[in-house]
């Protein structure tokens, strides 16, 4: 599962990824989630990305923060507030 994130994340940022960080995110709705961190550029350029991912049946969701390196600490409680609001809802078909 790690191979299949790390692949993602480097396809949704188009860069090389370093110190990739995977941790149970728990569970959206009946399915399962993951808290993904890992780091991009160097330099003055680093970036600090932090995702929710959820595994459905059909998709993979990603909900993510691509930022400063230099500002990631201060933008936790922001992150965590708006990862602790998402809902994954599916309209009725």
């Amino acid at each position: 599962m790690e191979e299949y994130i790390a692949r993602w994340a480097e396809v949704i940022c188009g860069w090389e990824i370093r110190d990739l960080a995977v941790q149970d995110g728990g569970t959206m709705g009946a399915y399962p989630a993951s808290r993904v961190t890992w780091m991009t550029g160097g330099n003055e350029d680093t970036r600090h990305w932090d995702a929710l991912m959820v595994f459905t049946d059909l998709y993979t969701y990603f909900y993510g923060f691509n930022m400063s390196a230099d500002y990631a600490g201060e933008l936790d409680d922001l992150r965590e507030d708006v990862f602790s609001q998402l809902e994954l809802i599916f309209p009725d078909e």
